[in-house]
């Protein structure tokens, strides 16, 4: 994933759980559909992550949990 990217997804993840903005006020902020925010935010969500968390993960542990289902626990 390039670092544009990258840096959309780490906003994405930090409204949704630090903010805790709906997924259509989020995509509003990033030019981004709800639809694309929740597929974005959902395995994080699933692996019930908080931002803590979040916020230190390197872009490959973040690529590694969208792109490859890996668990970070």
């Amino acid at each position: 994933m390039n670092r544009e990217k990258i840096k959309k997804v780490r906003e994405i993840l930090r409204l949704k759980f630090e903010l805790k903005l709906n997924h259509r006020t989020i995509g509003r902020m990033v030019n981004a559909s709800a639809a694309s925010v929740s597929r974005c935010s959902s395995p994080f969500q699933q692996q019930e992550l908080h931002w803590a968390q979040l916020e230190t993960m390197s872009d490959d542990e973040i690529n590694d949990v969208l792109y490859k289902n890996k668990s970070i626990r």
